[in-house]
């Protein structure tokens, strides 16, 4: 692991701050860089970075990312979403939360702009829909629905009919049924999207178009991902009631997969 992004100003054994990013008068984004004369025990050359998961299936734990892992899941996102050097996506969500690393690799890969805005622009709903789409111009939007659904009805149809907005991909909870109802601009595309933090960070996609009715899919596998139901006796089936359990093409063995 070469860097490290943290919002806590605290050292990091192995890692030396080289630089600050200051979003609001609250908000501190910290750069750590791997200190090569110390001998750094958490060092692993193929890991981007390390994330807490959200607890939902049990105990929170810590989950180290490879590269090949985070990578994989922009490039075929970037490929899904078509993101282009003309895009300009919100990097909204906590970097505590897996999401976020989609966020800044799709710009990254696909030479796009993130916009950043101060938390005091984000709690407000009416300021940051000004922001995102008056000022900022974002044209892509990947967000919790519980956060998208802060917006009331009037700025949604806005959002969807008579803004800058391009896509949106919502995922990290249940996809609100109640956003079929709103009438979409042609050239606004929807994405359902859904992972769990062990694989980091999607694990299918799902487009929802004119058509989609209340059974909405949670979608097709993303590159290298492997979907499996399975009954009680953890054995694979094929039609039934069972669990889904997500894995991948490198370590396809039941007990990498969760």
């Amino acid at each position: 692991m070469d860097y490290i992004l943290s919002m806590n100003e605290d050292d990091i054994k192995g890692f030396k701050r080289i630089y600050e990013l200051k979003i609001d008068e609250v908000a501190t984004i910290y750069i750590w860089k791997n200190d090569n004369t110390t001998d750094n025990i958490n060092r692993f050359d193929d890991i981007f970075c390390s994330v807490t998961t959200s607890g939902s299936t049990g105990k929170k734990k810590i989950v180290n990312i490879p590269y090949y892992c985070i990578e994989s899941n922009a490039l075929c996102l970037g490929k899904v979403f078509k993101i282009s050097s003309n895009d300009n996506i919100f990097w909204g969500t906590p970097l505590s939360f897996d999401p976020s690393l989609i966020e800044l690799m799709l710009a990254l890969l696909n030479g796009a702009t993130l916009t950043i805005v101060p938390q005091r622009v984000y709690i407000n709903p009416p300021a940051l829909s000004k922001t995102l789409f008056d000022v900022a111009k974002v044209t892509v939007l990947q967000m919790v629905p519980s956060v998208f659904l802060r917006w009331n009805e009037h700025t949604i149809d806005k959002i969807f009919q008579n803004s800058s907005l391009r896509l949106l991909a919502l995922g990290g909870e249940l996809f609100p049924k109640s956003l079929l109802k709103f009438q979409r601009n042609k050239s606004v595309l929807l994405f359902n999207l859904y992972g769990v933090t062990e694989l980091s960070c999607w694990a299918t996609v799902y487009q929802i178009d004119e058509n989609t009715t209340d059974d909405i899919s949670i979608g097709d596998c993303l590159n290298e991902t492997v979907l499996k139901v399975c009954d009680e006796d953890l054995m694979e089936i094929s039609e039934g009631i069972g669990e889904i359990y997500i894995g991948n093409n490198l370590h396809n063995t039941l007990n990498s997969f969760y």
